[in-house]
């Protein structure tokens, strides 16, 4: 999943959850007996119950506060900020883990290109790059296994290669 469809997906889950939260502390509730539970709660959002722990914690927190349970300790608070801190940058590596896999991707395919030309040998298809008999960064570059004359291109993170007219 896309970042911008992934942030998109968080911000109206964390909506549904809050309308949730308020119909349930309202004594309003739609899809559910009402009780002032977490698994009501993802009953109520439309949720699965798991996805309020792993992605939502701050807001289950809210709601299990605004439903009576009491205040939390600050020893508690701390820790549930030390993982929402983390769990965010979790995201922003994941992200940035798949921008350099694209340019890994890219830098390999023109690594290739690049060898081609100088050597002047055709590539071919045989499981790993084989140029001139050798392995060329096969473990690197497996989008780049097969490679015909011409000029390669990078479109959608996909190695796409072109014929001279191209």
């Amino acid at each position: 999943m896309r970042s911008v469809d992934r942030h998109a997906r968080h911000e109206d889950e964390q909506r549904r959850l809050r309308e949730a939260a308020r119909r349930l502390l309202n004594g309003t509730p739609q899809r559910s007996d009402g009780k002032l539970t977490v698994a009501t709660l993802a009953i109520e959002a439309g949720l699965p119950r798991h996805r309020l722990y792993e992605h939502h914690a701050e807001l289950v927190l809210e709601f299990k506060t605004s439903a009576g349970r009491g205040p939390t300790s600050p020893n508690i608070q701390a820790l549930r900020q030390r993982l929402a801190d983390a769990l965010q940058r979790v995201q922003q590596l994941e992200e940035e883990n798949t921008t350099l896999n694209g340019r890994i991707t890219m830098l390999c395919a023109m690594i290739t290109e690049l060898t081609h030309e100088a050597q002047g040998h055709n590539i071919f298809d045989a499981g790993p790059v084989l140029i001139a008999e050798q392995q060329v960064l096969p473990e690197l570059c497996p989008g780049a296994a097969l490679l015909l004359p011409g000029r390669l291109r990078l479109v959608d993170q996909q190695v796409q290669v072109g014929g001279a007219g191209d």
